[in-house]
């Protein structure tokens, strides 16, 4: 999802992830991608922990 946030008279492109409750739809949770994401690189293992490519050459991992 990309959202505009005005910074110092400038727009800054900024990116996120987010959880979403898929039976009522609220947010669970949210983090702020440092770089924007590559096109199909989200990655879930069977424990539930999140990787994430990203345009500036990192992997970002959540998890416990």
């Amino acid at each position: 999802m990309d959202i505009f946030i005005q910074d110092n008279r400038t727009l800054k492109k900024t990116y996120f992830l987010k959880a979403i409750d898929k039976t009522n739809g609220k947010e669970l949770w949210s983090q702020i991608l440092a770089s924007q994401p590559i096109y199909n690189t989200l990655c879930i293992n069977r424990n539930g922990d999140i990787s994430i490519a990203t345009v500036d050459g990192k992997i970002t991992c959540y998890g416990k």
